[in-house]
């Protein structure tokens, strides 16, 4: 996105906290991402919409958007718009590219959706799902046919098996062990 930093006047529209009049600019947000002690400070152009009467400044669902994907680059990740494009360009609903992939639909659709970033593995698989393309990786993860692992019945086999004991059966109090 080119940097439009400061760039006034894009649009007005009523402010909705006061109901002022509230102007569009694109502004460099600067936000914290991790744990304070082990946390960065990543930038990002984003809409901003400043109330020029009660000075309230409101950063929309495009802002949040856009600060996600800079989460993702500062990451290495895919964004979710990169993830549905890969599901997209195999002709696949979320179930199936669920099903292909060995992920919960849910989770295909936090990961769309933005409100989750999926691990580094799991990116990593992704992507080789994407670069093998969807026919190949189908048959790579198609389930092998369960072996049949029943013996044969055998009846001579079965007839001992009835007749062992692991231990002689315990004498009840009034009976004798004879000698």
């Amino acid at each position: 996105m080119p940097d439009m930093s400061g760039t006034k006047n894009q649009a007005s529209a009523p402010c909705p906290i006061c109901g002022g009049h509230a102007v569009l600019s694109y502004e460099t947000q600067e936000f914290n991402y991790g744990p304070e002690a082990d946390g960065v400070v990543l930038a990002a152009v984003v809409p901003v919409l400043t109330c020029r009467d009660c000075d309230e400044q409101i950063l929309g669902e495009e802002a949040e958007e856009i600060m996600h994907e800079a989460i993702c680059a500062y990451l290495g990740r895919l964004t979710p718009r990169e993830i549905k494009a890969i599901r997209t360009s195999f002709g696949m609903l979320q179930g199936d590219f669920a099903e292909l992939t060995g992920y919960g639909t849910a989770s295909i659709k936090r990961w769309e959706a933005g409100s989750q970033i999926q691990s580094d593995s799991v990116d990593k698989h992704i992507r080789l799902v994407r670069s093998i393309g969807a026919p190949e990786a189908r048959k790579r993860t198609r389930k092998p046919s369960q072996p049949d692992l029943r013996m044969p019945y055998d009846e001579a086999k079965w007839s001992y098996a009835r007749q062992f004991e692991l231990r002689k059966p315990r004498v009840s109090s009034g009976e004798r062990i004879a000698a």
